[in-house]
């Protein structure tokens, strides 16, 4: 869990009860028209932030337009020429306030998987939020801490591109399915309209479910 948020920036030791005041300090100065810099600055708070990160703010303001953006992102970052991290924020997405509704995005977003070839392993999709919970018996508080962000946000990475150089140690659900992998031009297109009818398909139920305020069941185990 520490993954990205350690590669976002490089702090040796937090100590909490700082870190949760630098967060709601950063909460209390947000308004509509500096998200970014309110997500940067408590980078920032955290140490080293690096100033090159793309971050970029959804301007939806319902689920529905919140999961249309996380797909539009998932597909950029999938892109080999795409940075290896970045951050989608998601500011004027009100129903998105409160945590169990992040939770509900996140836990239907990890249940996507099985039938997307991008998401959750060329991709990567890591859940931030004012009000971030453990999100099982074995999480640390300070793995907690770092992913209580001044807003609702999810950061997007390519594990093969974090990746030392040289390192073959991929998982078999990580391994290119063919010679060219994901560099090959016709899989990738291949890949792509996987995503866009999966993501069609998968926005309407979310939308059932979101309408309904029933929790997206948890993914399958691996």
């Amino acid at each position: 869990m520490l993954l990205l948020i350690s590669h976002l920036s490089a702090t040796s030791v937090v100590r909490q009860p700082a870190a949760a005041s630098r967060c709601a300090a950063a909460r209390l100065q947000l308004s509509p028209s500096e998200p970014e810099s309110t997500f940067r600055a408590w980078l920032e708070s955290q140490g080293p932030a690096d100033a090159s990160l793309p971050i970029v703010s959804s301007g939806a303001t319902t689920a529905e337009g919140a999961l249309r953006d996380i797909w539009q992102a998932v597909l950029g970052a999938a892109d080999a020429s795409a940075p290896p991290v970045s951050v989608l924020l998601l500011p004027d997405c009100a129903w998105l306030e409160r945590w169990e509704r992040m939770e509900a995005l996140d836990a239907h977003l990890r249940s996507c998987r099985p039938s997307c070839s991008l998401l959750g392993s060329t991709v990567r999709l890591q859940a931030l939020h004012p009000g971030s919970q453990p999100t099982s018996p074995d999480e640390s508080p300070l793995e907690v801490e770092r992913r209580r962000a001044p807003l609702p946000a999810f950061t997007l990475s390519r594990p093969s591109a974090l990746r030392p150089a040289g390192f073959d140690g991929l998982p078999p659900e990580e391994r290119p399915a063919g010679p060219g992998g994901a560099a090959d031009e016709e899989e990738a297109e291949a890949a792509e309209e996987e995503v866009l009818a999966a993501r069609a398909a998968l926005e309407r139920q979310f939308a059932l479910q979101a309408a309904s305020g029933v929790v997206p069941p948890p993914p399958p185990p691996p």
